[in-house]
């Protein structure tokens, strides 16, 4: 098991080294970001998960 994560580790990063290099890699790499932020934000909206606490629950009034 301990073989495989690190031969998938290796991949993985070999793969994220070689497209962050190239000239193209960069730019997709920063809309695949914001793609998935705002999909995490809707997703934990969905299912009531606030993704900041509210005012009213950080002081105790």
């Amino acid at each position: 098991m301990a073989t495989q994560l690190s031969q998938l580790r290796l991949l993985t990063g070999n793969a994220f080294r070689q497209l962050a290099q190239s000239k193209a890699g960069l730019p997709l790499l920063a809309i695949l970001a914001l793609l998935f932020g705002l999909t995490i934000r809707g997703n934990l909206k969905g299912r009531g998960t606030p993704l900041l606490p509210a005012p009213i629950l950080l002081c105790n009034c």
